[in-house]
């Protein structure tokens, strides 16, 4: 899921898009380590945290965890064209970093303090209060959108609810560092994969 720039949300009629991340782009992030995501190596490449839900059976059997959504396609200026331009190119999604599972999160109230470092820089720092309601936002907008277009959401499968402190550009090696506060952090480095390389 991705935010649309509110300049053209009246235009469009909506204020979310969204676009598949394949299984293949996923990674499990383990507590200490470093881990490298691949981008295209002359294109735009940037990196999102964000929460992750896990569908359940049921809405009250989701399961939330902290995240990151790499974003990277081979045309550079890929924003430059608008949000219609990231729908075609499936939504700039090129991976996601799941990271710690967030549990008892239906009954959490507290703020969630999410910031993250690029090459050792503080780029963005946002507060979520009340913690989820982005992310709920979100969730109804793709279970909605994938009803009405037919689409098989079962259980088990992941959503990037939208990035929380913004879309930040990056090049090929850079660290990222990014703090969900007392809920975990998580540390990746963005890496030349083949085919994309």
């Amino acid at each position: 899921m991705g935010g649309i720039p509110e300049k053209w949300q009246q235009r469009l009629g909506s204020s979310w898009l969204m676009g598949p991340i394949f299984s293949e782009s996923v990674k499990h992030h383990l507590s200490g380590d470093r881990t490298v995501m691949p981008v295209y190596k002359n294109g735009f490449a940037a990196i999102e945290p964000e929460l992750i839900v896990m569908l359940g059976e049921t809405r009250a059997k989701d399961r939330i965890f902290t995240g990151v959504e790499i974003a990277s396609s081979p045309i550079p200026a890929i924003n430059d064209h608008g949000p219609v331009a990231v729908v075609c190119d499936f939504g700039n999604n090129n991976g996601v970093l799941l990271g710690q599972e967030i549990g008892g999160w239906a009954d959490l109230r507290d703020p969630i303090e999410t910031t993250i470092w690029i090459d050792g820089k503080l780029i963005g720092e946002k507060v979520l209060t009340p913690p989820f309601k982005a992310a709920r936002s979100a969730l109804t907008f793709c279970l909605e959108t994938a009803k009405r277009r037919k689409i098989e959401l079962p259980p088990g499968t992941l959503i990037s609810s939208g990035a929380i402190t913004g879309v930040h550009e990056a090049q090929l090696g850079a660290h990222s560092l990014i703090s969900f506060g007392s809920l975990g952090r998580i540390e990746l480095e963005l890496g030349c994969g083949t085919p994309i390389c």
